[in-house]
């Protein structure tokens, strides 16, 4: 699999079924004993490979007036976050990781899923915005105050994929998650983006929060399969 959630195969299925016998044979002679892949929605499969639909992701299509689809009570958040006054800019990196941090340790999630600053900055094609309190300025104009939320988006070709978030919880009532995709969404149609993808999740009240922005989705699929049967069936016996 891939940093990015996905991975999967490309070529045409000449070269597929080449590489299928080619990877089956480099995997048993160096014992490896079963591979397990999360499908990008453009991959193809070779035959080999058990594919299993694990939900429907959510995407928003950016032709036409792609707002109509808004659930009525997304709009409702949204007039509530824009009187909230809120600003989009550009997020540190190691700011993001602070707010992610603290929200993964409050949840009493395992470290596992803490990212870290140097894997983050390394990743191609990534970017990382926020959602800021507005500050006044003394002698007028405004500039970013306290960081509420953070969202990295991933740059695929005609697609923006919604990566990962983390917000602050005592700032929700704001709205600013909702803020920030809104006009994530108006950026990525003015630049060209033809589609975004908000992808799905547990629990199911995460699903219901991406669902508010469209009705459409696309199957999440996963690819299996096992290389050295004996072996993965007595290791999976403990």
């Amino acid at each position: 699999t891939s940093a990015f959630d996905f991975g999967g195969f490309w070529g045409t299925a000449a070269c597929l079924e080449e590489f299928d016998k080619e990877w089956t044979h480099y995997c048993r002679r160096h014992g490896g004993v079963s591979e397990f892949v999360r499908l990008h929605p453009d991959s193809l499969v070779p035959p080999s490979y058990q594919v299993r639909k694990v939900r429907e992701n959510v995407v928003v299509p950016l032709a036409g007036d792609y707002e109509a689809a808004f659930d009525p009570k997304l709009r409702t958040d949204l007039r509530k976050a824009d009187s909230n006054n809120l600003l989009r800019d550009v997020v540190p990196w190691g700011w993001f990781v602070e707010l992610h941090h603290a929200q993964v340790r409050k949840l009493g999630r395992d470290p596992y899923y803490l990212f870290p600053l140097e894997w983050l900055a390394a990743l191609p094609s990534v970017f990382c915005v926020g959602a800021y309190e507005t500050m006044l300025l003394p002698y007028g104009g405004e500039t970013i105050g306290e960081l509420y939320a953070a969202h990295v988006y991933v740059r695929d070709g005609p697609r923006l994929f919604y990566f990962l978030s983390a917000s602050d919880p005592e700032t929700l009532h704001l709205k600013p998650n909702d803020f920030l995709i809104n006009e994530m969404l108006r950026w990525a149609k003015e630049v060209g983006f033809k589609e975004v993808y908000l992808g799905g999740g547990s629990p199911e009240s995460l699903m219901h929060f991406k669902r508010k922005w469209s009705p459409s989705t696309i199957p999440y699929l996963t690819a299996s399969r096992i290389f050295l049967p004996r072996l993965y069936g007595s290791l999976s016996n403990g």
